[in-house]
This record gives C-alpha cells, structure tokens and sequence, in this order.
C-alpha cells in the first residue's frame, strides 16, 4: 500500500514521468506473489496471484506505473526508463547494478539511485525472489579437470572476490563479500541499501521441472491477457490453472 501511494505521489501524467516501472516479464507479478505467500508456480492454483494483479491494474489506471500494453508494444527498455529519470522505483534484479554503476562510471546516466526492500504483502521480514547464473561442465569436454577447476573457482571466496570487485553479485555471500561489492565505487552507501541487500527470505524464481518450459510459457501468455485487459485476473487465473493441469497430467 506505501508502495502504490509513494508511486501516485511521483508520478508527473504530463510529462510521461511514472512513480513506478514494472517491466513486462510475468516474474514481476506472479514469482513475487508465490514468494510472498510460500507458494510453487509449478503447482497449478494460483488463486493468491488476484490480488497483485489487482494491485498492478489499478496502479496502471491511477497511471503510477507506464501501462503494460505500451511497455510490451514499443518494447521499453527498463534501463532507460530509470537512467533517463522517467521512473522513480523499479523492481529489478541485483544484476542491473553493476551494468548501472558501469553506465554512470562512462557518462551515459547521472541517474542517483539506492536499494529498497521489495514491496511486501504484510510488514514484517522481507521475501522476495532469484535465481543464481548457472555454470556446467559439456559432457563431451576434453579439459574436465580444468573445468572443474574454474568452477570451484568461481564459486568460492576467490571467484566471488573477483565478482564483486567489478559490480557483479556473487551467490557466495559472506559479511566480508558484501563490504568488498559496497566499497565500489558509485555504490550506495546508505544503511537502508545495505539493509536491503540481504533480504531474510530469498524465494527460487521458478523450480526446475520437466514441465517447466510449458508451464513458464502458459503463466506467461495468461500474464499478457490479464494486463492487456483481455481477461480479468480471475479470468486469467483460472485459464492457466485448467491449462497448467492439461500439461502435468
């Protein structure tokens, strides 16, 4: 709620300046909702997702967020939305940091920015969602053992050292890692940033599954409908439930 009325009270209409950015992928909306309420997308009720499609409907006809059909249809870049000032908040993943940093360090933004926690369904501890970059080995590699040895590498201390000297986010996290990734230059020194950086509750994206594919492509498309105003939430919600059992069944 101190979300969508911080988004209203920034958002200048006539100069096509949004309170808020939420970019078209369905993660936005449905990974951040079955995070919140504990939930697997592979399962097929999503009845807890109306209420943050409602949210992010009334948010695009209060006009606090750029509507979803002229985000999908012009393809805007979520990168010049919040370097060129036109949004004030934008869910966006911690991999946007170190291009944003990079960005600032050339010239091409003087955008000032910080990191807040993800807007939360009730007050109290912070979840929200990710997933790590994976590494893999080819089966047919004929260099295995050194393959091997640049994984390990890369996913320890030393790799993880090197990640977050240049902005990038390293999935092994120590209390030392983070004060080497805040002591980049043009890193938000801020205690709330810091703060936010380590939610308690940090949700898989979307679970591996030999469905996965199919499933991510239904809750994608039904995503597409309800923003466009082709389908209501319950609408869209009780398409991909029926289309998701289709599939797993």
């Amino acid at each position: 709620d101190e979300y969508e009325e911080l988004a209203k009270q920034l958002t200048k209409p006539d100069e096509q300046i949004y309170g808020a950015y939420q970019h078209t992928w369905r993660s936005t909306t449905q990974a951040i909702a079955a995070a919140q309420n504990g939930a697997n997308l592979i399962d097929p009720q999503y009845d807890y997702l109306e209420e943050y499609y409602d949210r992010v409907l009334r948010m695009q006809d209060e006009k606090a967020q750029m509507d979803f059909g002229t985000a999908k249809s012009t393809k805007v870049s979520y990168q010049s939305q919040f370097e060129n000032s036109q949004a004030g908040m934008m869910y966006m993943g911690t991999w946007y940091m170190g291009a944003l940093m990079t960005n600032i360090d050339d010239g091409k933004t003087d955008v000032e920015w910080g990191i807040a926690e993800m807007p939360q369904k009730e007050k109290g501890e912070v979840t929200t969602f990710g997933s790590p970059t994976a590494f893999a080995i080819n089966k047919n590699s004929k260099h295995q053992e050194a393959a091997q040895k640049f994984l390990d590498f890369c996913a320890g201390e030393e790799g993880a050292k090197v990640l977050a000297e240049v902005g990038v986010v390293p999935s092994y996290k120590t209390d030392a890692i983070d004060e080497l990734y805040f002591s980049r230059e043009g890193m938000p020194a801020d205690e709330l940033s810091k703060k936010a950086f380590n939610p308690e509750t940090v949700a898989i994206e979307f679970p591996v599954d030999e469905n996965g594919p199919a499933i991510d492509q239904i809750l994608q498309e039904e995503h597409d409908l309800i923003l466009v105003g082709d389908e209501t939430p319950k609408e869209g919600i009780a398409n991909m439930e029926k289309r998701v059992k289709s599939e797993i069944e």
